[in-house]
């Protein structure tokens, strides 16, 4: 590990050292049943394996399992604490278990030590890897494509990869974010990575001036650079603005095949004007 992806990592294991919260307000969303679940409609899982990366704290596995009959679903996350309650929810129920990662890929982290899925291989194949806001947070280039990299190793063959990401032009972030620092009463925005701050002195909400390639939800595409990303999430997040960007990365980068998509309006979330749900298969 890289000494630039190291650093990464450690900032969104302090971002989420506390844990975070359920977000029941994103069960109210059909897309997860029509888009993000939908392999699970089609065929027989009940001898399946199936894994939530980035599970928080289990709401989605609640849901696989109120309405899909899954033979086994695992759930990882990077936070310890997540995982720690995720295990106290679902303690009585055998199909479930749960691992800490290491923040690089599906690997657990050396300091779970409560249920070692690693040494003995349960966690070494899955039918299906499904993820919802998630690697939308990743605004890590090397530390994305690590993630996406051990996603296609873990897959068994045929094994379905289905994930949501925010999504939109570079114009349409403009519109959302002049919207929303209006509405907040937000008199100034910080570039995240390189500490620039744009206000609005004569108060006219000017921003439309701003390099939004570069100020607000980085681009899938955009390389890392030493100095920058010094926080996680929200501006800080990456968006897919050509589904083609995610076709390269899983089908010429990786070996993924069948990629599929559709674009949808965001759920509860003012960061994306809209949301990117894909699919591919590991041949």
């Amino acid at each position: 590990m890289n000494q630039q992806d190291e650093k990464y990592r450690n900032i969104q294991k302090n971002q989420y050292r506390k844990g975070t919260t359920d977000h029941d307000e994103h069960n109210k969303n059909p897309d997860l049943w029509d888009y993000l679940f939908q392999p699970f409609s089609e065929g027989d899982w009940t001898n399946k394996k199936v894994l939530d990366f980035g599970c928080g704290q289990g709401r989605n596995i609640q849901n696989v399992l109120d309405s899909y009959d899954i033979g086994e679903i695992h759930g990882c996350d990077i936070s310890a604490k997540n995982i720690e309650d995720c295990r106290e929810r679902f303690n009585e129920i055998d199909k479930c278990s749960f691992f800490v990662t290491d923040g690089m890929g599906l690997t657990q982290d050396d300091e779970d030590t409560a249920d070692r899925l690693e040494e003995d291989g349960r966690n070494s194949e899955y039918d299906a890897i499904f993820s919802t806001i998630v690697m939308q947070h990743i605004g890590n280039h090397s530390v994305r494509q690590k993630i996406f990299d051990s996603m296609f190793e873990r897959l068994k063959s045929g094994g379905i990869l289905s994930i949501q990401m925010g999504f939109g032009t570079a114009k349409q972030y403009q519109n959302r974010t002049v919207d929303l620092v209006k509405d907040l009463g937000i008199t100034e925005i910080t570039n995240p990575t390189t500490g620039f701050v744009a206000k609005d002195t004569i108060n006219c909400w000017d921003f439309r001036t701003l390099d939004y390639n570069n100020i607000y939800a980085r681009n899938f595409m955009a390389r890392d650079k030493p100095g920058e990303l010094n926080n996680t999430n929200g501006w800080a997040d990456v968006r897919v603005t050509d589904p083609q960007q995610l076709a390269d990365t899983l089908e010429n980068s990786l070996e993924f095949v069948d990629f599929d998509y559709e674009i949808r309006d965001s759920f509860s979330d003012i960061n994306h004007p809209h949301w990117i749900y894909f699919t591919a298969v590991k041949p």
